[in-house]
């Protein structure tokens, strides 16, 4: 494998630092896939096992409903942010340590589609 494919980090490929001083967004949302002082809870053990859903057309229907409940919960928390009507310019998502571009049949691959097609965004995975 060339030096070219390998994933890297992205804590050591981007100085958030220099991206929060010259942000050119209106708003950035992060969002995380744990609860907060526990690993070992009930929502992160939901979390963890919508992750593992690959490929996703074996777990349909249950995966893509869990993927709309979520899509709708990252909606309400904007929208509990902002007060205004929820529109993203784009969704990015992190790709998992075993991926080295996007990979369409990931459970997080079906949210972003869900979270694009609510808002009109872009899938913009692919730039990261």
């Amino acid at each position: 494998m060339s030096r070219a494919n390998v994933p890297l980090a992205v804590r050591t490929a981007i100085d958030l630092t220099d991206i929060g001083a010259e942000n050119t967004c209106n708003e950035t949302y992060a969002i995380g896939s744990f609860w907060p002082y526990s690993r070992t809870s009930f929502e992160s053990r939901v979390v963890k096992g919508f992750k593992e859903c690959v490929p996703v057309s074996e777990f349909e229907p249950h995966v893509s409903m869990l993927a709309e409940f979520y899509a709708r919960q990252i909606l309400r928390f904007a929208q509990n942010h902002d007060q205004s009507r929820v529109r993203f310019d784009w969704v990015v998502r992190v790709l998992a340590s075993s991926e080295t571009r996007p990979d369409r049949n990931r459970p997080l691959a079906l949210l972003v589609d869900m979270l694009c097609r609510m808002t009109g965004a872009s899938d913009a995975t692919h730039l990261l």
